[in-house]
């Protein structure tokens, strides 16, 4: 199958996947997918924003720490995820990025 070229943006304002690099200041991951793979990595950003923790969501538990951890080590699972999409689809640019940030 065909790989295309895609970009990805993690900004709490905005987070998904785009055919066109913005110009803006977001940083965004250049990846290079199927479709397939393109599908999989679109499922997993949409269950992250699912995840987001809503302030509103804050004030109907905010005693209840086990789900709030539950909450954040879910979240925390599917971020792991997403950055080794971004290391093993990424271009040498982006590979070169995320070493960066783990040695950090």
């Amino acid at each position: 199958m065909e790989r295309k070229k895609y970009y990805i943006t993690l900004d709490q304002a905005m987070t998904g996947i785009s055919e066109v690099k913005t110009e803006d200041n977001k940083i965004q991951y250049e990846i290079r997918v199927t479709e397939r793979e393109k599908e999989q990595i679109q499922q997993l950003l949409e269950r992250i924003n699912e995840e987001d923790v809503e302030p509103q969501e804050i004030l109907l538990r905010p005693f209840n720490e086990d789900a709030a951890d539950r909450d954040k080590e879910k979240m925390g699972e599917d971020m792991q995820k997403l950055y080794s999409y971004l290391y093993d689809y990424g271009t040498e640019r982006t590979r070169a990025f995320l070493e960066q940030l783990r040695e950090n």
